[in-house]
């Protein structure tokens, strides 16, 4: 085709010509400057994400279709019209393709199956092939300085755009729909961003077919950044710092642009100045918003850092817990076992001593009676260590284990225990007496309360050579007061208050008299505080005897 020029004058430098509108340069820089900053950003910002990729490629896609659009205005020539109306037949349609693409892998969070590559790659091909031919541009026309548009250009490019919105709108329906869809909120979002940006595109197309005025079609190019950067926020909002302080730069360059771009519309040397004051007021003020946007941003950073400190601490507090309670489980399964592997066979073997010491297998000699009584002492000392081991464990855990139940009588209790430690203590040239004044009842539990007392006693006995020890109980300001007092080998001073502690190391004379491993006045006292009473002990020092004190609520 020959070369023709249009009535005006060329354009210098490609882009640059005075009979252009301003409104042209303002419109097509301002989209071109802020769409290629967002494609790189996005590029760069992951550049082995494909959803970036896409985007990236969309993006540049629109940038080459404003800037040879840019040119076809500045332009007179017809050589240079028609390549740039070429161009950009191929990059228009490759937006539509492209935004599809984009929002499926978003959607779906997977590349596009070959199946629909291929389809996509068929639509496109036709455009391709056919853009030097008759069949894409027929022609141009000098009175008008437009290209003449043929089918390729004049149907099928529209056909491909609006095919590819009806699936754009026709997947977000679908995806839309889904019962357990859990995201709609993004499918909205994100499909309303992509139509927008679509809408701003066709904008010139769409005025400039109904209208004639290509110029009002130009406006929409205005709204293709923004929309633009909606969609790269889509992509990069997990990013949340970046994006954070990548939307504030974006919005201070945006309007600095914006601003700067007047000067290819004033007409006056006042205008330029003002607008020249104006964008450096702006920039100035833009740094100090991005610099107190990125302050509060590290703030707040700083603090979802912290809260998901808390979350996993949480999460392994909370999973140690669930651990613990197992564990707990198998304790008990652990002691229970144990109380009853321990209990059990000294039991039979306490039982099977009596049967024996009483002639139930036939008479015994005296030899051997003794024996059995000696084995019969062996095991009930056995079963008190069993008892106290197993007392100190659940003490240790916290667990008490009391049951307290009204109507415990606590004469028929100390009468008990007296008869139980009435043949130790003969045996060792002592005097056991009892004096209870009234019978006196209590809310207790009185197995342990039992144990708690015989072991007092029992150690008052233990602990005294020959001589006397006397039990005494008795109603004294709305509690009861039992003492057991004894003239053995006494307590030092400094050891009184440590008795009752389960660290509590016994006197060398203590253990000279007697065998044991002193946690005995420790498991009483806990069974005694458990009943909401308490425990002491007085002593003149050692040898001189000592005298234990309890008191309980009634």
């Amino acid at each position: 085709m020959d070369l023709a020029l249009c009535d005006f004058e060329g354009a210098k430098w490609l882009i640059l010509n005075s009979s252009v509108d301003p409104i042209i340069y303002y419109s097509h820089l301002s989209s071109i400057i802020i769409s290629t900053i967002l494609a790189f950003f996005v590029l760069f910002n992951n550049r082995k994400s494909l959803p970036n990729k896409i985007l990236f490629f969309t993006l540049l896609s629109f940038t080459t279709w404003v800037f040879f659009a840019l040119i076809f205005w500045a332009s007179n020539r017809s050589d240079v019209i028609m390549l740039t109306w070429s161009i950009d037949i191929l990059a228009e349609s490759l937006v539509y393709i492209g935004s599809f693409y984009l929002l499926y892998i978003l959607l779906e969070k997977k590349d596009l199956k070959f199946i629909y590559k291929l389809l996509l790659s068929l639509l496109y091909i036709p455009i391709a092939v056919l853009l030097p031919t008759q069949y894409t541009l027929s022609g141009f026309d000098v009175a008008s300085c437009l290209a003449i548009e043929g089918p390729i250009a004049l149907y099928y490019t529209y056909f491909v755009e609006i095919l590819v919105t009806i699936i754009i709108i026709s997947f977000a329906i679908y995806k839309l729909i889904q019962p357990n869809n859990s995201n709609r909120k993004e499918v909205f979002s994100i499909t309303i961003g992509i139509l927008l940006l679509l809408l701003a595109f066709a904008w010139g197309n769409i005025t400039g077919s109904f209208t004639d005025d290509w110029k009002l079609g130009t406006l929409g190019l205005f709204g293709l950044p923004f929309f633009a950067g909606f969609l790269v926020y889509s992509i990069i909002k997990n990013n949340t710092f970046n994006i954070k302080i990548f939307a504030t730069q974006a919005l201070v360059w945006a309007l600095w642009i914006l601003i700067i771009s007047i000067l290819f519309v004033a007409q006056s040397p006042e205008t330029n100045i003002i607008v020249g004051i104006t964008g450096i007021i702006a920039l100035v003020f833009g740094f100090i918003l991005i610099n107190s946007v990125k302050k509060e941003i590290q703030q707040r950073e700083k603090i979802e850092s912290l809260n998901k400190e808390l979350e996993r601490a949480y999460a392994v507090e909370k999973k140690a817990n669930e651990e613990l309670e197992k564990l707990d489980k198998v304790k008990d399964q652990f002691l229970s076992q144990v109380q009853h592997d321990l209990r059990t066979p000294l039991t039979a073997i306490m039982g099977y001593s009596d049967l024996l010491s009483s002639g139930a297998y036939g008479k015994i000699s005296k030899k051997t009676l003794e024996v059995v009584q000696k084995i019969d002492a062996v095991a009930l000392n056995m079963k008190k260590k069993a008892d106290s081991f197993l007392d100190l464990v659940q003490f240790k855990l916290g667990k008490s284990g009391l049951t307290l139940k009204p109507g415990v009588e606590l004469k028929s209790m100390l009468n008990e225990i007296v008869e139980d430690l009435q043949f130790k203590a003969t045996s060792k040239n002592i005097q056991l007496k009892l004096n209870v004044s009234e019978n006196i009842s209590l809310s207790a539990d009185l197995q342990k309360l039992k144990a708690a007392l015989f072991n007092i006693v029992d150690n008052a006995v233990k602990y005294t050579n020959a001589g006397q020890v006397n039990v005494e109980a008795k109603k004294e300001n709305g509690k009861v007061k039992i003492m057991i007092k004894d003239n053995g080998i006494g307590i030092p001073h400094d050891k009184l208050l440590a008795i009752f502690e389960e660290q509590f190391e016994r006197t060398e004379q203590a253990k000279k008299t007697a065998e044991g491993k002193g946690i005995g006045l420790y498991l009483s006292s806990q069974v005694i505080k458990l009943h909401r009473g308490k425990i002491w002990a007085e002593s003149a020092g050692e040898g001189k005897g000592s005298v234990f004190f309890i008191e309980l609520p009634i």
